[in-house]
């Protein structure tokens, strides 16, 4: 179980790796630190200001670049992605596009990309979310209901928390959030799913899958563990009970190794 007990909008900022951190910027400011930072990425790499004010980050900087915004401490995180991040999120987005296909739930669902949510004190931006195409009564469509988030090994913690921002501002509309941890410096991926557990309302991993193999030898069979599909549950998705042959999604294992072949050959790994 992950920890909940702490504020989800400032655990974001706080569960940041080593970050670069500058104070008080303009517009140029923040677009001379990107482009000197850009250069160093290795999967992802993120940059903090401070005493940033709202009316700087109703723009976007970049569109390689994903932005957290804190209204009431002024804070901004840019995340900027480099080719490897880009290639296993464009990579699970066609595996997951396929399989609303394949089950005939394509026209059912909307994805909704990178699109701007504002929760309690902070908008965020998702590497990639999907919402029910029909409104559902009660339900605020700003949330999609499964959202995905792509970093490195390095920041874990990272992910957890936007993993726990996500399901704790949307009150439980976000019905799963996946996080991609990939490692920096061998050929490994870790795929997880976490959701609200029913009984006690704590986030949860409910499914980790990680696929591994040898370094450098891009031919090389991948090792996958579990060997299992990662499964995104029809009502997490819909938001109702399927009707047969309605069915859960799956992203394959094949589609999961494919996914991380492409993600290593960027990394050159």
């Amino acid at each position: 179980m992950l920890d909940n007990s702490v504020n989800p909008d400032l655990e974001c900022f706080d569960a940041l790796p080593d970050t670069f951190k500058a104070d008080g910027p303009t517009a140029g400011v923040i677009r001379t630190r990107m482009a000197q930072h850009i250069k160093t990425i290795q999967v992802v790499k993120y940059l903090r200001f401070t005493n940033v004010p709202p009316s700087l980050v109703e723009r976007d900087f970049s569109k390689s670049t994903k932005m957290m915004y804190n209204y009431e401490t002024r804070s901004l995180i840019l995340k900027l992605v480099d080719g490897a991040h880009e290639a296993l999120k464009a990579n699970i987005r066609t595996a997951l596009t396929l399989a609303l296909y394949n089950t005939g739930l394509n026209w059912l669902i909307i994805p909704t990309g990178s699109k701007r949510v504002r929760g309690g004190s902070c908008f965020k931006e998702p590497d990639e979310s999907w919402v029910p195409r029909s409104h559902l009564p009660g339900r605020d469509r700003k949330w999609p209901t499964v959202v995905m988030e792509v970093g490195v090994s390095e920041s874990i913690e990272k992910l957890k928390s936007d993993a726990v921002w996500w399901l704790a501002n949307s009150v439980g509309q976000v019905k799963l959030v996946v996080i991609v941890s990939i490692n920096q410096t061998s050929p490994e991926i870790t795929f997880q799913t976490i959701v609200l557990d029913t009984a006690t309302a704590i986030p949860t991993v409910r499914q980790s899958v990680t696929t591994s193999r040898v370094p450098k030898q891009p031919d090389a069979p991948i090792t996958t563990s579990p060997a299992e599909p990662l499964i995104i549950r029809f009502e997490e998705m819909l938001c109702r009970q399927p009707v047969p042959p309605e069915q859960d999604l799956q992203i394959s294992l094949g589609e999961l190794e494919t996914a991380s072949r492409y993600a290593w050959m960027e990394q050159q790994l």
